[in-house]
């Protein structure tokens, strides 16, 4: 059972999305963290600004794919 949506990418930061997504689906609807995995990056954002890192979600994604 899905207990939450979490959005992640630089469109999850459309004004209104969150509150649309949330009434749509009944559900509560929160922000990734796109830094998560990333051991020297993860505490630059203070959890209050973690929707700056947002757009880059897909090419730190790729980044560490790639690193792999």
């Amino acid at each position: 059972m899905v207990g939450k949506i979490i959005l992640c990418g630089g469109e999850s930061m459309l004004i209104g999305l969150t509150d649309f997504v949330s009434s749509s689906l009944k559900m509560p609807v929160d922000f990734g963290n796109s830094l998560i995995n990333v051991s020297p990056f993860r505490n630059i954002f203070s959890s209050n600004n973690q929707r700056q890192a947002l757009p880059y979600a897909i090419a730190i994604g790729l980044a560490m794919k790639g690193a792999q």
